[in-house]
């Protein structure tokens, strides 16, 4: 059968997103592999999104193609089934209204060319490379500076790159003098479930509670989930691409527990993982109000003394205001 480029292309489009919808895609690793193992050259950068556990990134600019990043993935199996590898990590792309371009080789062939975003409503883009291959980026947080953040899969044909070696993969921009940036997180993308207990308890409907946030990584199309466990209601969610977090909400205890917290997607069977709950340390706070007055420094001192013998007026104040307050409770003024 004859499959012209166009046709070829949308083939393997479909063939993607079949695998990223195959049950059970959401909680283990056999569709994929890591696009991220370790870095092998160029500059680094501590960031903090789009996961919490993840914070060092590989970064390059658009000041001059003799810079790049560059790192190594997975290898693919020997055994590999499949016309097409898809490899994944987690990546962010300076959004600029000047876009400039960058270079993704492998294995020193240069594969892909993209552009930096334009703008941050942008969340879904793909670009095409030889054989069918395609990248994509995801996008799945932005942060304060309107930049994106999120997961690329690069899916390429297997005939094309050497299996049992790990691919050298690499981002060189342009000499465009130019400081808009693109970087790869320095992490693995370990999709699944992970549940942190939180060292707080927060009072609800007049009882204290004890949160605990569980995080999912869900490489797939949006599917609604739930979670149950002993002791707190059923909680209904919708898992979207990406990082997410439901946060839970547990009775207080006095002895450390073991809870079975229950995880079901859409139509798979549910998974059960076990949280080892243990009794918040509660500590007593005490919150000491202090100022400093630098005569002279904000202001000429004849302006300053007067707002000085103000202050120390207000001070006076509120300590005749608790005198009646327990020992505890009294204000009190402190002075040097």
């Amino acid at each position: 059968m004859f499959i012209n480029r166009k046709d070829k292309s949308a083939l393997i489009c479909c063939i993607y997103l079949a695998v990223l919808l195959l049950p059970g895609f959401l909680f283990s690793q056999t569709k994929w592999l890591q696009g991220y193992q370790k870095s092998t050259g160029g500059g680094t950068i501590d960031y903090h999104l789009p996961q919490p556990d993840v914070t060092s990134a590989l970064l390059v600019r658009s000041l001059d193609s003799n810079n790049f990043i560059s790192w190594e993935s997975q290898a693919i199996p020997k055994n590999f089934q499949g016309d097409f590898a898809t490899f994944i990590w987690i990546f962010g792309m300076d959004v600029d209204s000047d876009p400039h371009k960058y270079e993704l080789s492998i294995n020193n062939r240069t594969w892909f060319r993209f552009a930096n975003p334009t703008s941050s409503s942008v969340n879904n883009w793909i670009v095409y490379g030889p054989g069918g291959s395609e990248l994509r980026f995801r996008v799945t947080s932005i942060d304060r500076h309107n930049d994106v953040f999120g997961y690329a899969s690069m899916t390429v044909p297997v005939t094309l790159v050497p299996a049992g070696k790990p691919l050298t993969i690499k981002v060189t921009g342009e000499s465009a003098g130019s400081r808009v940036w693109y970087m790869t997180f320095q992490a693995p993308v370990n999709a699944g479930i992970n549940i942190v207990p939180q060292q707080a308890l927060l009072r609800k409907n007049g009882a204290l509670k004890q949160p605990v946030e569980v995080q999912i990584i869900h490489l797939g199309s949006p599917v609604k989930a739930s979670l149950s466990a002993p002791g707190i209601k059923k909680v209904e969610t919708k898992l979207r691409y990406g990082f997410n977090r439901i946060p839970l909400l547990f009775p207080e205890i006095s002895k450390s527990i073991n809870v079975p917290i229950s995880i079901h997607v859409r139509d798979q069977k549910p998974v059960t993982k076990n949280l080892h709950l243990s009794p918040v340390i509660k500590w007593h706070v005490f919150l000491v109000q202090n100022t400093h007055t630098d005569i002279g420094y904000t202001r000429p001192q004849s302006e300053i003394l007067p707002d000085h013998l103000r202050f120390i007026d207000y001070a006076l104040d509120y300590c005749d205001q608790t005198d009646t307050y327990p020992d505890d409770s009294r204000f009190n003024l402190l002075t040097e």
